[in-house]
């Protein structure tokens, strides 16, 4: 290669190495600039996701403050049906103690009927038991007694026989027997079937009536099994006739109850 060719080929040489130098120096310098250009997005973009992530976090809050009050509100609206739930139940008990305790009190003259004497609490179902047996065991052979009953509607009812209470399986008759309603103030005397004004069954409660003026059987604290159709021996209110409706209704509030409490007192009238 002569001299002239070698300085032609350095010169050019060294003028691709300065363009080289140049495009590396033009792409460095692009490179930088995207790279400054991508953080300031990404800077941004998280910056956008911060305020975002924020607002939703401040919604998040404020519709779980609103659902907690909603909650709480529930619970307090819970706790007073609650509440009214029993002081509804305790009305009926309530009911209950005052007809029955209004009897017995010595102090009040206008009485559905007068006890006189001593009296003492034989038997009450929910404190010696719901079984006919347990009535028989505490109420048997004891003189004359007074029985009060309440249905599952709140009626107070019951009967009195001077009669004692015996598990012989038969009827009795007894002049001196009576039922009534205390919540109806009402006292209904025999009027006809005058021998079959108790009913002395070992495997019942009580029954006061032919064809069940009142009729007290097992379970009657769980299913409907007392029953009442008053008139098959006691008179039925003025306007009553034995075998309707009203009259099967009217003293526990339906033909067919259940029963909520029993007492039985041995009493002299």
């Amino acid at each position: 290669m002569t001299k002239e060719n070698q300085e032609k080929l350095d010169t050019q040489t060294k003028d691709n190495q300065i363009k080289l130098d140049g495009l590396t120096k033009e792409f460095q310098l692009k490179l930088e600039n995207q790279s400054q250009e991508n953080q300031a997005k990404l800077t941004q973009l998280s910056k956008d996701n911060q305020v975002k992530l924020e607002t939703l976090s401040k919604e998040y809050q404020g519709k779980l403050d609103v659902q907690l009050k909603e909650t709480e509100k529930f619970k307090n609206y819970a706790k007073e049906l609650e509440q009214q739930k029993e002081l509804l139940n305790k009305l009926p008990q309530k009911q209950f103690r005052r007809l029955v305790d209004n009897i017995f009190d010595k102090n009040m003259k206008l009485k559905l009927f007068q006890v006189n004497g001593q009296n003492k609490l034989l038997y009450k179902a929910t404190r010696d038991g719901f079984q006919p047996a347990d009535f028989h065991r505490l109420c048997d052979n004891q003189g004359p007694t007074v029985s009060f009953i309440q249905s599952e509607h709140g009626e107070v009812f019951g009967g009195y026989t001077s009669v004692s209470w015996t598990s012989e399986n038969k009827y009795s008759k007894d002049s001196e027997a009576f039922v009534f309603s205390l919540t109806k103030n009402t006292l209904h005397k025999q009027y006809q079937n005058i021998g079959t004004a108790i009913g002395q069954w070992g495997g019942y409660f009580m029954i006061f009536g032919h064809d069940s003026d009142i009729y007290i059987n097992s379970g009657c604290n769980v299913s409907q099994s007392g029953y009442s159709n008053l008139g098959g021996t006691y008179m039925p209110p003025e306007g009553l006739k034995y075998g309707e409706q009203q009259a099967k209704d009217y003293l526990a509030g339906s033909y067919q109850f259940k029963v909520i409490e029993i007492e039985v007192y041995s009493v002299t009238l």
